[in-house]
């Protein structure tokens, strides 16, 4: 049915292969927390990131079988152009990563201890999983689809690999049920950028290893610091829009004095802010408090609402 449907039919094969590989990761996620509930684990002690490693390998082989039901898995051994002339190709993705790992390093990292090796390696894999599922499905079988289906002209390489990028941010709609509206938005607007950059790098190189070297690197980049440490989850990261918001808001009201003493005075006369997450409010001392709203249901009925204060020093 699916090489049927992919010829005749490129755009709802797409739509489909992209509900087909999120409807695996949320099936295995479910299956998952069924078990472990089953089995009494404590979730607080839970490693996530190796929960989400298992998630993306269940991903990895849904893309995996829609290429050899296709009959188009032999692209995962196609070497192109080889693998480091591939990374010459995408050397500004690498350029910026590198930059972004010494700008963590130096200036993000804080002063508690690392997480246990155990930690770290799992969270390493499970960003190099993702980048593998998911440049299986969004390279290797949507972008490889609409080539095939634009052509190789200009026009049909450009199409290609913007229609496959809008797939992807499009995807990241998912992290809606976890993280705030906005930083999703945003995130899906970086990812359909990130998708149109990784289909011509792939289309250039036509070695998918090189993709999903870059994608890797890039989820790797984006949570060192959260994965080495523990200070942030992958949910709080897309949801620290909060803090853009914030700078840019003091940005504006230091008109043209702006520089890092008015723009730090400005941070710190704000008597309270209404972030995407809720409200905040600041102290003389440096404590940075933030709302929270409790919503309780019982039986599908609401039964309380109830607003909090989190203190943050």
């Amino acid at each position: 049915m699916l090489k049927r449907l992919r010829t005749p039919h490129p755009i709802l094969y797409c739509i489909l292969a992209e509900v087909l590989f999120l409807g695996s990761l949320f099936l295995s996620s479910l299956v998952l927390t069924v078990a472990l509930v089953a089995a009494g684990a404590d979730f607080s002690g839970l490693d996530e990131y190796l929960l989400s490693l298992v998630q993306e390998l269940v991903g990895a082989g849904a893309a995996w079988l829609l290429l050899r039901r296709t009959g188009r898995q032999g692209l995962l051994g196609r070497r192109g152009s080889g693998f480091w002339n591939g990374l010459l190709v995408g050397m500004y993705p690498l350029a910026f990563i590198c930059y972004s790992i010494y700008s963590a390093l130096i200036f993000e990292r804080p002063d508690t201890p690392l997480l246990p090796a155990g930690r770290i390696l799992s969270f390493l894999a499970c960003m190099a999983m993702v980048g593998v599922a998911e440049e299986f499905l969004f390279r290797g079988v949507i972008a490889e689809t609409l080539l095939e289906h634009f052509g190789t002209s200009r026009a049909g390489v450009w199409k290609a690999c913007l229609l496959s990028g809008l797939y992807f941010g499009a995807a990241h709609l998912t992290n809606l049920t976890g993280s705030a509206p906005l930083g999703v938005l945003m995130q899906c607007v970086f990812a359909a950028s990130l998708g149109t950059l990784l289909a011509a790098v792939y289309f250039r190189t036509g070695n998918i290893w090189v993709t999903v070297f870059i994608h890797a690197a890039m989820d790797i980049t984006s949570m060192l610091i959260g994965g080495l440490y523990g200070t942030q989850t992958v949910a709080d990261s897309i949801s620290t829009y909060d803090t853009v918001m914030l700078v840019c808001d003091a940005a504006i009201k230091c008109g043209d004095n702006l520089n890092r003493e008015t723009l730090k005075d400005a941070i710190q006369s704000y008597k309270g802010f209404d972030g995407l997450m809720g409200p905040f409010e600041f102290t003389e001392d440096g404590a940075v408090y933030r709302g929270y709203k409790v919503v309780q249901y019982q039986d599908g009925v609401l039964t309380s609402v109830s607003d909090y204060m989190m203190v943050h020093d």
